[in-house]
């Protein structure tokens, strides 16, 4: 999730038509290519301007995990990760002679984590208190809000095993549970949009006080409404799954995700048509996707390319670039693939 670039070499090669000679080094061609005109053109010098942009906001309904956490980052500040979904039970009926038993969140994990693992992290539920509805009527994102009780539904605290298979079980309020299973055994929430009038969901929110990892869970994550059924000499337990609503449109789920206090450089991103030039950050440039921070480059030259005499191909490009030494460690990793986009002129 984070990097800072600091040094680039260019390399570009081309072929041109030419009359001029092939100069005498160690490369050794056949006749075909020493009786032609072609030569072969490298640039080793082509200037690269970086600079640090910020997103005004970034899409994380369309994310295929939660993401729940919150760390404290030398360079970005107290990055906190939240998830806010949308429930809906696999089915709508209980039978007449079930008695409420339990109701508990199962969360699994993904195998995605972020910062140090060896720390403690909580979860806290809690009871969304709106309808999960975007602002703009399409996409949530992670600037998003949404309000919530802060009184707990249920909290745990853990140390994240993130590579594990194991799910984490979480014990929800028998206020919740009884509701829910008092809603549907009576059938007073038979549809979908009887459930959203009664219950619009949950959030999972990380400690106030943690400073741990960024952990990621499975969206086939759900919540269980246990109940039991009496039988001829035994009880029978059941159940019915309260599963993540990502089928609905727009999907009635996002992650939240937000940093505060950053180093003072990045304290300057304001606007997400300013660019921060690396020249006024010490020959620095940031990226941090789940903020919206993001690493532009500019070729100030590139056109003179064309400048070369006679006709020809481009047959590689390739741009290097090095973290800043110390910016990353075991816990705050590199990752090993950068996303690159073309920027768009407004002209």
């Amino acid at each position: 999730m984070k990097k800072a670039l600091v040094t680039f070499i260019c390399f570009s090669t081309l072929i041109s038509c030419s009359t001029d000679a092939i100069n005498s080094s160690d490369f050794e061609a056949g006749d075909t290519f020493t009786d032609s005109d072609i030569r072969v053109v490298q640039l080793d010098t082509m200037t690269v301007d970086f600079s640090t942009m910020k997103f005004d906001s970034i899409d994380t309904s369309q994310s295929s995990r939660m993401l729940v956490g919150k760390y404290n980052d030398p360079v970005f500040g107290t990055v906190k990760t939240a998830s806010f979904m949308e429930l809906i039970p696999s089915s709508y009926y209980i039978d007449t002679d079930a008695e409420y038993d339990s109701i508990t969140f199962l969360l699994r994990p993904d195998n995605y984590y972020y910062n140090d693992t060896l720390q403690s992290n909580t979860i806290h539920i809690k009871q969304v208190t709106e309808n999960l509805k975007p602002a703009d009527g399409v996409n949530f994102y992670n600037t998003s809000t949404i309000d919530f009780d802060e009184e707990d539904l249920g909290s745990l605290t853990y140390y994240p095993r993130p590579i594990g298979t194991d799910s984490l079980e979480i014990k929800l309020t028998d206020s919740l549970g009884q509701g829910l299973f008092d809603n549907l055994q009576l059938k007073k929430i038979t549809t979908y949009d009887e459930l959203k009038n009664y219950f619009y969901g949950i959030t999972m929110q990380p400690d106030d006080e943690d400073d741990g990892a960024v952990i990621g869970f499975s969206l086939t994550s759900n919540m269980r409404l246990y109940y039991t059924i009496a039988e001829e000499n035994e009880r029978t337990q059941y159940s019915t799954d309260f599963l993540i609503n990502t089928s609905s449109s727009p999907v009635p789920f996002f992650n939240q995700i937000s940093a505060d206090e950053p180093n003072e450089y990045l304290k300057m991103l304001t606007d997400q048509e300013f660019n921060l030039h690396s020249s006024e950050t010490g020959n620095l440039s940031f990226i941090q996707s789940g903020i919206g921070i993001a690493t532009r480059l500019e070729f100030p030259n590139i056109k003179t390319v064309f400048d070369i005499q006679g006709q020809g191909t481009l047959l590689d490009a390739s741009l290097k670039i090095a973290p800043a030494i110390s910016s990353y460690n075991d816990a705050l990793a590199l990752r090993d693939t950068l996303s690159v986009f073309i920027v768009r002129s407004k002209q």
